[in-house]
């Protein structure tokens, strides 16, 4: 009889902890319901947030050596930092259509550049009329942030008068690059591909390659 209930007290016991440790929230891997981990203070690695309580990687966590997969509607809403080769099936580079209003001159800010695939402006006098580029110093802030790093941006000369050409010049440290035999004014209605490359810690290359529009 002495040894049933002690075997009775022993089974009690495990069932007890059993208990205590799918209730207990604080436990380092959470909760374990209905076939899932759940923990509201989120996963770390080596004291590091990876996972947040609401099941976002965290922007601190470092992910290494193993793949992440993105499928359908899933996004990663912060800045995505991939060092060394990356191999991807379909990339699609999204950008703001940038529209500057009309004036006599102008200058693109680097939030502008960085963030626009295309940018559009219409010089207001049918003569030729600035467009200056940002300086290496608020682009290398922004978006350039390595040496190596480059960004396309379409420009589009909008104007609907020829004559009304756009004046591509240089922010400071800049370097503007032609392809031999073209000119960096862009005609009313033409456009040109600017593609700007970080070449060292305070300088850039922009290449201006006219386009127009085809028969």
């Amino acid at each position: 009889m002495e040894k049933t209930l002690s075997y009775i007290a022993i089974v009690l016991a495990i069932i007890a902890l059993i208990v205590s440790f799918g209730c207990n929230k604080s436990a380092p891997l959470g909760g374990y319901t209905a076939g899932y981990w759940d923990s509201a203070e989120g996963y770390k690695v080596d004291g590091t947030t990876i996972i947040d309580g609401s099941g976002n990687i965290d922007s601190g966590g470092v992910i290494a050596g193993t793949s992440i997969t993105v499928t359908g509607a899933g996004s990663i809403g912060t800045t995505l930092t991939v060092t060394g080769e990356t191999n991807a099936d379909t990339v699609i580079i999204g950008g703001d259509v940038t529209t500057i209003a009309s004036s006599a001159t102008t200058s693109v800010t680097a939030a502008q550049f960085c963030n626009s695939t295309v940018i559009r402006w219409a010089p207001l006098a049918d003569a030729s009329s600035d467009l200056t580029l940002p300086s290496t110093s608020t682009l290398f802030a922004d978006c350039l942030t390595a040496d190596g790093d480059s960004k396309t941006v379409l420009f589009m000369n909008i104007s609907a008068t020829a004559a009304s050409t756009t004046q591509i010049v240089k922010g400071d440290g800049l370097d503007l690059l032609e392809p031999d035999g073209q000119n960096v004014e862009i005609a009313g209605l033409a456009s040109a591909l600017l593609y700007i490359v970080r070449t060292t810690s305070t300088e850039a290359s922009v290449v201006v390659d006219e386009l127009i529009v085809a028969d």
